[in-house]
């Protein structure tokens, strides 16, 4: 038996490491330590974050759009298709917490810097936070002011602005309110019937400090979990059609553009609040 002896939960998932990288990469264990690994502003969870602050330097001091080998730096650094995966699927999800940023180099001649989707706590928590405007502010992304250098500098180019807005066009035609709730509800329907017997053995142990208003009786934590699941639900169903305006005026598209990239306006659902 596991005995805690604190209120710290107990987590089974995946840590991102460099264990991680390495596994993801087809790398043997014994290379992890063959790598880089950033967080949050530049700051090195393991290695040297001289290199990426270097490069965020050297590209945020050029002009990709108007000089080939400033474009061509970039190109050769990061793996621009990855970053745009990224930073389209944060933004879609409207993810306001983007600080817990993960990404890595390996270190061998050619490695670019990629990008790792992690910790998306906050990701389709409000269907009305304007991530693009957000994502694309000079001072940096979201309520951290995360270093967006990479993507502005890469969005002043035309070419690589069509990419991008084709792959977050691509993401928010295939996550429709349709499929998100296609996930979501077979999954509730198969923990649902674990919910009580888990909130019957932690429900005291919720801890005010992770979330406040978080009851800790049972029949209280369950209670609460239902009503968050609710605001998931509710979420998924706005989400697309708020978005879908929310990245018209950040980059300031035509109607005909917004067809082209990302289809019709989605409706709001008549049973959303």
């Amino acid at each position: 038996a596991i005995t805690f002896t604190n209120k710290a939960a107990a987590e089974m998932r995946e840590r991102v490491d460099r264990f991680f990288v390495a596994q993801h990469e087809g790398l043997p264990l014994s290379e992890a330590d063959e790598m880089t690994i950033i967080e949050a502003n530049g700051k090195a969870k393991y290695g040297s974050n001289k290199a990426y602050k270097a490069m965020l330097e050297k590209i945020k001091k050029g002009d990709p759009k108007n000089n080939p080998d400033d474009l061509k730096y970039i190109e050769d650094n990061v793996d621009i298709e990855n970053y745009f995966e990224y930073i389209a699927l944060e933004m879609f999800v409207g993810n306001s917490d983007i600080g817990n940023l993960r990404c890595y180099r390996l270190n061998r001649e050619g490695s670019k810097w990629r990008w790792i989707f992690y910790d998306a706590d906050y990701g389709l928590f409000n269907s009305g936070f304007d991530s693009p405007a957000s994502y694309l502010k000079s001072k940096g992304m979201g309520q951290q002011k995360i270093n967006n250098t990479i993507l502005l500098k890469l969005l002043s180019v035309p070419k690589y602005k069509d990419m991008f807005l084709r792959k977050l066009g691509d993401i928010f035609q295939t996550l429709t309110t349709e499929a998100m709730l296609g996930v979501l509800e077979p999954l509730v329907e198969q923990i649902k019937p674990e919910m009580t017997l888990h909130f019957a053995r932690w429900g005291e142990e919720n801890d005010p400090a992770i979330i406040a208003e978080a009851p800790t009786t049972a029949d209280g934590a369950y209670r609460y979990w239902e009503t968050r699941v609710n605001r998931l639900r509710n979420v998924v169903k706005k989400r697309p059609n708020l978005l879908w305006g929310f990245i018209q005026d950040a980059f300031a598209l035509s109607n005909d553009q917004m067809l082209e990239y990302f289809g019709p306006r989605p409706e709001m659902p008549a049973d959303a609040v």
